[in-house]
């Protein structure tokens, strides 16, 4: 990220525009709530469909290897199952590590944020901008946050892709062996 620009000094800045900085700040840590919110309900989806999807090839895969006597055919598609519903799995542990609680910043403050003399009896335009930029670090984090969360969930996509590919190796080699 680029460094945020030096401000001006408070009593340059007119008052409506301090608060509109403040009420930009607010909406733009509102926005990325909601982008959180949707981001989590992606992956409780995304976790839910592919543990359900792994656990039925875990079973269908030790269902056929079970199975007796064992042909070779049995063999192939119990391999090609179980390493496709691994890949699965292997998913399915990063939609849920995406959806993890962890701590984000909501937009308002609190009394204990303001109850400096300065804060309270000083100049209002600076402790808007004080304000801002308590803000401006916590949309810094919030991004942070984000950004993890999406790097889980793009770990999860890339084992989705891989697993086709991981059960037909698996199977094929399966096959070669037997």
């Amino acid at each position: 990220m680029m460094p945020a620009p030096e401000a001006p000094a408070p009593r340059q800045i007119r008052p409506e525009t301090a608060q509109e900085i403040v009420r930009l700040s607010e909406l733009y840590l509102d926005g990325l709530m909601r982008v959180t919110i949707a981001q989590d309900g992606k992956a409780a989806s995304l976790a839910g469909i592919l543990a359900t999807a792994s656990i039925a090839l875990f079973g269908a895969s030790a269902g056929l290897l079970l199975a007796s006597p064992l042909p070779g055919r049995n063999i192939v598609l119990g391999a090609g199952l179980l390493a496709t519903g691994l890949c699965l799995f292997a998913g399915a542990i990063g939609a849920i590590v995406a959806m993890r609680p962890r701590p984000f910043y909501v937009a308002g403050n609190y009394l204990r944020e303001w109850s400096a003399p300065e804060d309270l009896y000083g100049d209002l335009v600076a402790a808007r901008m004080t304000q801002a930029r308590i803000y401006q670090e916590q949309i810094d984090e919030n991004l942070a946050v984000l950004d993890e969360a999406t790097g889980h969930l793009h770990q999860a996509m890339r084992f989705i892709f891989v697993a086709p590919f991981a059960g037909v190796t698996i199977g094929v080699m399966a096959y070669a062996a037997s």
